[in-house]
């Protein structure tokens, strides 16, 4: 059992980031700031990776080492070239794990590809209880009552927490920033509660929350929806991240509606299936019968962002043509 090795894993980046803190700040203050190297993906050396991992010595010193991208990581901006994965992890797996035993070693992979050699190794060689640190998405109701501790002295409707978190998504490092855009709001106006209003004037959702809102509205006010679509355009949001995200809201629409209609209605076994946040499953679930009706309306929303994303690709379009056509659709479709 390799007890000095550790995988940080999950898409509850905040979580994960705070914990990885907690471990890094302890040990600095333990053996000092010379002993603790961390690898980001854009430059990690392995020559220099291999020195500290496997020459010890004598006197050697206790280290810690944090290596971002290890195992092959899902989440983009955390990717290590395949030829410098591929090296690392058959000299690792050659060696048994086996590193300098005043060494301790932790890996940052978000979402770890579990089909790969490396993964299944540390799975299998990692202490069962210890090694493998995942870090998922909190349930609503535990995103609520964070918010609650951390704004103690506002005043805020279950209403008005649900729209907040519509919002923002679950994201807790987003959540934490557009809070204290909230908090300071209150402070400055001295007023101790928030509103649905001050949510829509002062907050900004991640794209995945924008996603949600904009589902919102499609149905019940499509005027916010465009000016929700002008504001994203306004704020530099890539549209390529907001495509991919689209797609990815209308599958998980068209996935829950599809179960509505084979009776297969438990939301714990749509999340299982599906493999969304809970939340996220709740909301659509809410609006399943909204969807129903307008299921021609979504199907053709998303055939057309296929094709103006093909057409932009292929350079049959600007990219510049991505915001026009997308509130084009949605003033013509819903």
């Amino acid at each position: 059992m390799l007890s000095n090795i550790f995988l940080f894993t999950g898409e509850e980046k905040y979580l994960l980031h705070q914990e990885l803190k907690r471990r890094t700040d302890g040990f600095v203050q333990k053996y000092g700031t010379d002993a603790l190297l961390i690898y980001k993906t854009d430059d990690l050396s392995l020559e220099s990776l291999r020195q500290v991992l496997y020459s010890g010595g004598l006197f050697a010193q206790k280290r810690m080492i944090v290596v971002y991208g290890l195992p092959l990581d899902g989440d983009t901006s955390n990717k290590l070239s395949a030829s410098i994965i591929q090296q690392f992890s058959d000299e690792f797996m050659q060696r048994n794990g086996v590193i300098v035993a005043e060494t301790i070693l932790i890996f940052v992979s978000y979402k770890p590809d579990k089909r790969t050699k490396f993964y299944t190794f540390l799975k299998k060689e990692l202490d069962p209880k210890t090694g493998i640190k995942e870090f998922g998405p909190l349930k609503p109701i535990e995103l609520k009552q964070i918010i609650r501790q951390k704004s103690p002295t506002i005043k805020r409707s279950e209403s008005v927490l649900d729209s907040f978190l519509a919002k923002t998504g679950p994201s807790l490092l987003h959540i934490q920033n557009e809070l204290n855009k909230l908090l300071l709001w209150s402070e400055v106006s001295s007023s101790s509660e928030i509103s649905e209003k001050d949510i829509d004037l002062l907050t900004f959702g991640m794209t995945e929350g924008n996603n949600l809102a904009l589902f919102d509205m499609l149905f019940s006010n499509k005027q916010k929806a465009l000016e929700l679509v002008a504001r994203l355009q306004e704020e530099g949001e890539s549209w390529n991240a907001f495509v991919g995200t689209l797609y990815r809201g209308i599958k998980n629409w068209l996935f829950v509606l599809d179960c509505f209609e084979q009776n297969i209605k438990d939301s714990k076994i749509i999340t299982s299936i599906l493999k969304a946040h809970p939340f996220v499953v709740s909301k659509i679930t809410k609006n399943i019968d909204m969807i129903s009706r307008n299921k021609k309306g979504i199907i053709s929303f998303y055939r057309g962002l296929i094709e103006l994303d093909n057409d932009i690709k292929t350079g049959k379009k600007s990219d510049l043509n991505f915001w026009l056509d997308v509130k084009k659709m949605i003033h013509y479709l819903f």
